[in-house]
């Protein structure tokens, strides 16, 4: 039996518990060229060819077709590691457990990230968009670590705003920590944290904390990914209220699965103020709402488009508010 058959097998019987998903993960591997690893402590996806490694915690398991499915995209995030210990050497990218991360276009400091990274080309693409300024408000809505809220920061100045929203608890604690250093180097203090989902009422929500990028609301990924709890949710219209702004230029929407709640009951908020918009579609109940969500869109004056999203398989939608009639 080969090493990837020996690996393919123990992921099968660490996956079988998850049965939506042990599909899914054999058919990510196969014809990747990728050795997958289970080890007492982690996850390992390695290329042979060239050496590299991913190493995952086994919590995560859920996460492995994506890393192998988009394994240049994890790799690149960060700078990798030499690491002599693993069979033949090589460079490691370590996402086994919360650690601090040089990022690849991002010099101001180390990011703590709690298990994958997001690379700073997402946050560039975003800016690429927004075309934000001096002043601007903008709502950062599934912050993860606090990457993208900082990237804002430094778009929209002293006298912009930033209001984030992060709902995982471990996710929200890194992005505590990353936005402190934010505030020491760069000397900006623009970004409020929220430690809610936003989603289509103000109440609480059952949600899956994962401490990883998906965390999301158990009703789209279900309650086995991570610890169960209760969080508080809010309206997009409640966030802005808390947060004391009186204008949004523009929002940046990755809230893994709630999107199209969100902007279905959105509409009021949406017409007065008008943000450009950003969003990344997901599948829920085995279909990419990207359609829906541009619908609903359309529906309150908004041209959108669905573009290419750097790295992943997953689109993004781009929202451009249309004039206003009579102008």
């Amino acid at each position: 039996m080969t090493r990837t058959s020996q690996a393919l097998d123990s992921g099968k019987r660490l996956l079988l518990e998850h049965a939506p998903w042990a599909l899914r993960y054999l058919n990510a591997v196969r014809g990747k060229g990728l050795d997958v690893r289970v080890l007492p402590d982690r996850i390992t996806i390695s290329d042979p060819r060239t050496q590299r490694h991913i190493w995952l915690n086994r919590a995560n398991a859920v996460y492995v077709p994506d890393v192998v499915g988009s394994f240049e995209y994890y790799f690149s995030a960060v700078e990798p590691f030499e690491q002599t210990a693993v069979a033949g050497g090589g460079k490691v990218v370590d996402y086994a457990s919360p650690r601090f991360h040089r990022v690849p276009g991002f010099d101001d400091f180390p990011v703590l990230f709690p298990s994958t990274a997001e690379p700073y080309q997402t946050c560039q693409q975003y800016l690429d968009f927004a075309q934000l300024r001096e002043g601007h408000t903008v709502l950062d809505l599934g912050c993860y670590s606090g990457l993208t809220a900082i990237a804002f920061s430094k778009a929209v100045g002293p006298s912009g705003r930033v209001v984030s929203a992060e709902p995982d608890p471990g996710n929200h604690a890194t992005s505590v920590q990353n936005l402190g250093m934010h505030r020491r180097v760069n000397g900006l203090d623009n970004v409020s944290l929220h430690a809610v989902a936003v989603a289509g009422n103000t109440g609480t929500l059952t949600f899956s904390s994962e401490g990883a990028m998906g965390s999301s609301a158990v009703s789209v990924v279900g309650g086995f990914r991570g610890r169960v709890v209760e969080i508080p949710c809010v309206t997009l219209e409640e966030l802005a209220r808390r947060a004391g702004v009186e204008r949004v230029d523009f929002i940046k929407m990755d809230i893994e699965g709630s999107e199209l709640e969100v902007v279905e009951r959105s509409g009021a908020f949406l017409r007065a103020h008008r943000p450009r918009m950003i969003i990344e579609p997901h599948k829920v109940g085995g279909t990419l709402d990207a359609e829906a969500v541009m619908s609903a869109l359309a529906g309150y004056g908004y041209r959108c488009e669905i573009i290419e999203q750097w790295g992943v398989s997953l689109p993004l939608v781009t929202a451009v508010p249309l004039p206003a009639k009579g102008l």
